[in-house]
């Protein structure tokens, strides 16, 4: 044992050890990683740059560290000498950047966290397959060489697979089976069934058959959905809400809108899939929770209630969509130029001004309804996509949903970054793909071209 006393705070340490005797002499070099003291404080600054009506855009990004860690008249620092570092992802798109393996990892997307779950691994299926999907539509997937993104997805579908029984997919591998897990991992499954690489991932329709009967045995007879009160995996968004106009007798018997909503969209995707009688059920099911859905419009009070339902009408068709659409757009929350949907108003990147006068764009703070807030604005987005298709409004609200990304590859969750994932796919694909991009950022002393 060599004791070995390190005055380097942070970063790699060459170590070199040397042995001699009378027969020889041997040397060795050792690279030890000094990590820092501490608790890693993170900021994300993330920014659409609009380039459809000028050739020049300026960005001024304000990085909130002090120029000196030292504290006047005490022994404290504000942070480890040599720790803070920057990195800067530019991509020519909405979508965000894609990994050379075209893979996808939580480890990767949330900066080590490590998920045992089955959201987790919904995750990794999911957001490996959108961008996957987002390749092929902009013609540039290349199959020979994304062998290793399926056989990823492989991977991902049998942990996913793990967690399956009775017909249902549950959160933990002890947990009841839940209505709203099962049909979020649908909706992946059957975003995968594509005849162009059914020999690279195959989904075994008999899956989807069961997988929609168990969703099938929790409807009631108004045609809402319903999850097990004993079962608190599903996501509380989907939970109990009363509406404006509740009687005394609708209050002993809460409706799940929400949950009812996203399950109503996975039956009809799933409707050519299914077999037999089957088919026949679930679409009875799903006239009968699209009645529900309705009933409940004039009643909802919950910006995300109202975003998910007028999604669910929309692609069903109903002839209330227009109704429904008309509720959305009042319930939007208008700051500046950018649109959002949220309980409370959400703030995205918060801009000040130096002596220069420069705009400086400061990393947006963590606030308590944001993932709601995101889940919400993109079934809006989706809804006015395909209403209206690429419009001012569908621009104000892709530009705020990228405001207030939180990583590289992913949002605040983990099921709001493959939905996030999915309705990009579809922004991009109204749009023309850019084949070339020059860019130019400054750091100071430091000037970096990459094409």
């Amino acid at each position: 044992m060599l004791p070995i006393a390190i005055l380097k705070q942070v970063g790699p340490v060459t170590i070199t050890i040397e042995a001699l005797s009378q027969l020889g002499r041997d040397m060795q070099e050792i690279i030890l990683n000094v990590e820092p003291e501490g608790a890693l404080v993170r900021y994300h600054t993330s920014v659409l740059l609009d380039l459809k009506n000028r050739a020049r855009v300026y960005e001024f990004m304000d990085l909130p560290v002090d120029e000196s860690p030292e504290i006047t008249r005490s022994i404290l620092r504000r942070y480890v000498y040599g720790s803070p570092n920057a990195k800067v992802a530019i991509t020519g798109d909405v979508f965000g950047p894609i990994a050379h393996d075209m893979t996808v990892s939580f480890s990767k997307a949330f900066n080590g966290r490590y998920l045992q779950s089955c959201d987790g691994f919904a995750f990794n299926f999911g957001s490996t397959l959108w961008s996957l999907h987002y390749l092929r539509l902009t013609n540039q997937l290349r199959v020979s060489k994304a062998k290793k993104a399926f056989e990823y997805l492989n991977v991902q579908l049998v942990n996913l697979l793990a967690r399956y029984k009775e017909g249902g997919f549950s959160m933990w591998f002890l947990s009841k089976s839940s209505v709203w897990m099962t049909s979020w991992v649908l909706n992946l499954l059957l975003a995968a069934q594509l005849e162009d690489w059914e020999n690279l991932i195959y989904i075994e329709p008999k899956l989807i058959n069961h997988a929609v009967a168990f969703i099938l045995e929790h409807q009631r007879d108004d045609g809402s959905f319903w999850e097990p009160a004993s079962n608190v995996t599903h996501d509380f968004k989907m939970s109990f809400k009363e509406s404006y106009w509740e009687s005394e007798e609708t209050r002993r018997d809460p409706t799940m809108t929400a949950l009812t909503a996203l399950v109503t969209t996975v039956l009809y995707s799933a409707g050519p899939t299914l077999d037999g009688s089957l088919q026949a059920e679930a679409a009875i099911a799903r006239l009968k929770a699209i009645r529900f859905l309705e009933r409940q419009l004039d009643r909802l009070w919950d910006s995300y209630d109202v975003a998910i339902t007028t999604y669910a009408l929309v692609v069903v068709g109903s002839p209330l969509k227009e109704v429904a659409i008309k509720i959305l757009a009042s319930h939007a929350k208008i700051s500046g130029k950018l649109m959002h949907w949220s309980r409370t108003p959400i703030s995205s990147n918060v801009r000040h001004r130096e002596n220069n006068q420069k705009m400086f764009l400061l990393p947006k703070e963590p606030q308590e309804w944001d993932s709601y807030a995101i889940e919400a604005t993109s079934y809006a987005l989706l809804v006015f996509l395909t209403h209206e298709g690429v419009t001012s409004r569908a621009e104000s609200i892709t530009e705020w949903l990228i405001s207030v990304k939180n990583w590289d590859f992913a949002y605040s969750s983990t099921l709001v970054s493959i939905m996030q994932d999915k309705f990009q796919t579809y922004y991009i694909f109204f749009l023309k793909h850019i084949a070339f991009l020059e860019t130019k950022y400054m750091l100071p002393f430091i000037s970096l071209n990459h094409n």
